[in-house]
């Protein structure tokens, strides 16, 4: 576009643009610039306020909390989701129901979750479905004074359960292990770790030491 301009105060100034605004201001359109900003975030304010309007009148029957899933805060495998639907199981009650909307303004979502034909949602906009939906099971948990699953509450049902599942996958490990030719002898401190004794080799993997059964040459 600037062509032989390229070296030129212009072209220089153009180059070394970091943002809109000096953009602009190599063309010499900063009037410009501050028109087009102004009306993007009037648009935005209207939108914001068109969004609040809507959540004061939708919040006459959902419960409502300020709260967010972080995944940190919780064990492998488990969510606030599974609380709520083994809590929902538990009494007997219909699988909880989770619509979710998409705000246009930003493409954030939000979700709603009904239980026992009542609703709860977060105030909080998340950056995807999933996210949205775990944390309006944390704000229908925390209404009910319902665990969630966090580090640090105490072992839940759920928690015990799913620790018994992985011990059950080990133990099948170990027996398709013993099927395949190794046969485990105890549980050592030591991983993925290859040695051998008096001619027998010795494998060590996931703190399980292994014997194989066939003796190494020499």
């Amino acid at each position: 576009m600037l062509r032989e301009k390229l070296e030129s105060p212009q072209g220089k100034k153009l180059h070394s643009a970091q943002s809109h605004r000096e953009i602009c201001e190599a063309f010499d359109s900063v009037e410009y610039y501050k028109e087009t900003t102004a009306m993007l975030e009037a648009r935005s304010a209207a939108e914001a306020r068109r969004h609040h309007t809507d959540d004061q009148l939708e919040d006459t029957d959902v419960t409502t909390m300020t709260v967010r899933f972080d995944r940190r805060d919780y064990p492998p495998q488990i969510t606030p989701k599974m609380f709520l639907l083994e809590w929902s199981r538990s009494e007997q009650l219909p699988q909880p129901v989770y619509e979710t909307v998409q705000r246009p303004l930003d493409r954030f979502f939000r979700s709603t979750v009904t239980v026992a034909n009542k609703k709860y949602r977060s105030t909080a906009w998340d950056k995807s479905k999933k996210l949205a939906e775990q944390t309006a099971a944390i704000v229908c948990l925390r209404t009910l004074g319902l665990p969630e699953g966090r580090i640090g509450e105490e072992e839940s049902n759920l928690v015990k359960k799913r620790k018994r599942e992985e011990k059950t996958e080990c133990s099948g490990s170990a027996e398709s292990a013993e099927e395949s030719g190794h046969a485990p002898i105890g549980d050592y401190l030591a991983l993925y770790s290859i040695y051998s004794t008096e001619g027998t080799a010795w494998i060590s993997l996931d703190s399980t030491v292994y014997r194989q059964r066939a003796l190494l040459p020499g």
